[in-house]
């Protein structure tokens, strides 16, 4: 299926109070401040969609500490729907963080297939999905975390096609887990060090947050798994407001009897993890994925930025991966508050074909 996208983006931002023309400065505190983004897209499965995407950030005195909502909503003429929440707080003089996320959706996707195996040509699908996933953490040492997290998803997916042969073909050759309703209700912990001097925009520090998760049918989930994810993230400051930053970036999936949800499966691709592919092209049991970015202060709140990615996904059942991908490309930013929250906007492209292809949102890939 040919996919035609066409968007139309505007920001307004709300500074509280208001800041000057100029670069706003890296001095505390903190002010408030909000950002809206509209959006108007064209694809043939949703026909025309219209979205916001926005955050709030709260005024504060330490700028690597910094309470925050940030959220998007999306409704298309297909009837189909996406809201997405994410408040971050910190409490208790700072020893305490809450990090939430809130997903519901009735809303159009792509599946490739799995590993190296991928569909001769990806299938448009409809995911209905609600996700609750809480964590708090409590610092122990300076910079370091411990805490503990909840999961909760239900969902299932349905294919657009009208072939029933093709439906068979899928569900045969790469399962049924994830086409059916299931529940995962996963219980974990997290461990996070995290030096950077600033959540959105560093320009020094090290971050590092490594987390588990168990899910059972025993404890009312459809699957029983194990997830693991570990991100490891340095920012190096290097001449007049230049900064090389890189990530390591390591999760897996793993179900009883080798199945679980095929949503479940680490991923490559996307505006964060991979760019210049698609997003969930690949994906299997292992994500192993470096990647490097070195990012230029140009004019004032305006910024460059070139990146580079390299990695894969493994079947570890079949100690066998899909080959090296390799994404590069270039973006700018634009600083929009006193937070460092910036405006980004990458174009980027892949060691596989030759599209080019561009991506718009707030806040860094890492």
């Amino acid at each position: 299926m040919r996919n035609i996208r066409l968007s139309l983006i505007c920001c307004l931002c709300l500074w509280l109070p208001k800041l000057s023309a100029g670069e706003a400065s890296d001095s505390l505190p903190v002010r408030s401040s909000l950002f809206i983004i509209p959006n108007v897209a064209y694809q043939p499965e949703t026909d025309f969609a219209f979205g916001v995407a926005g955050a709030y950030y709260a005024k504060s005195r330490d700028i690597s500490r910094i309470n925050s909502i940030s959220g998007s909503m999306y409704y298309t003429l297909h009837n189909q729907f996406l809201l997405n929440l994410s408040p971050k707080f910190y409490f208790g003089a700072g020893k305490y963080y809450l990090h939430s996320k809130l997903k519901l959706q009735s809303y159009p996707d792509f599946y490739y297939g799995r590993g190296k195996r991928l569909l001769a040509e990806r299938q448009a699908y409809i995911s209905r999905k609600l996700e609750i996933s809480p964590e708090i953490q409590r610092e122990v040492l300076d910079h370091f975390f411990v805490g503990l997290r909840l999961s909760f998803i239900t969902e299932f997916a349905r294919l657009m096609t009208d072939s029933a042969k093709l439906k068979q073909q899928i569900f045969e050759h790469y399962g049924a887990a994830g086409w059916e309703l299931y529940r995962n209700i996963g219980l974990g912990a997290v461990l996070r060090y995290d030096s950077r001097d600033n959540p959105f925009y560093p320009h020094r520090g090290l971050f590092l947050r490594t987390a588990f998760d168990l899910s059972s049918r025993h404890l009312l989930s459809s699957y029983s798994l194990r997830r693991f994810s570990f991100d490891l993230r340095h920012y190096i400051p290097t001449w007049q407001g230049q900064v090389a930053a890189w990530q390591l970036l390591l999760k897996g999936a793993w179900g009883s009897r080798g199945i679980l949800p095929f949503q479940l499966l680490p991923s490559l691709g996307g505006r964060d993890a991979g760019r210049g592919f698609p997003a969930g092209m690949y994906s299997d049991n292992l994500l192993a994925l470096w990647q490097g970015e070195y990012r230029i202060p140009l004019y004032k709140r305006l910024k460059a930025s070139v990146f580079l990615s390299a990695g894969d996904v493994f079947n570890t059942s079949k100690a066998e991966g899909s080959g090296l991908k390799l994404g590069y490309g270039a973006g700018l930013r634009f600083r929009l508050n006193d937070a460092r929250v910036h405006l980004r906007l990458d174009l980027a492209r892949n060691n596989r074909d030759e599209t080019l292809r561009f991506y718009i949102t707030a806040t860094e890939a890492f």
